[in-house]
């Protein structure tokens, strides 16, 4: 396993906030986020908002992802994965930090 991308995200207000973290589509990686600061507020999460992924022929084709807001935490493993965007909504003044590993 190794290190590819550390990222943190920081909200103040009711707002999302975003990263888009280009991948290597022939690697496997896990992509790991969770809650780091709470205060104030009524609600965060930080969720996949969007993945997209290369396929044989060398397409690419982005989805976005319905994120469960009842989730604080991201771990998922992604496959032919050409980037992956992370979100944090929240209320409050909230921050998000993870991690993607490269396995």
């Amino acid at each position: 396993m190794q290190l590819a991308w550390t990222y943190w995200l920081e909200n103040n207000g009711s707002t999302t906030g975003t990263v888009e973290m280009a991948l290597d589509p022939t690697e496997t990686y896990l992509v790991e986020g969770f809650l780091t600061k709470d205060n104030g507020g009524f609600y965060a999460h930080v969720y996949i908002a969007e993945v997209c992924r290369q396929d044989s022929s060398g397409q690419i084709s982005c989805s976005a992802l319905n994120p469960d807001p009842t989730e604080s935490s991201i771990v998922a493993t992604l496959s032919n994965a050409v980037s992956v965007t992370v979100a944090l909504a929240s209320s409050g003044n909230r921050r998000a930090e993870g991690v993607i590993w490269q396995l």
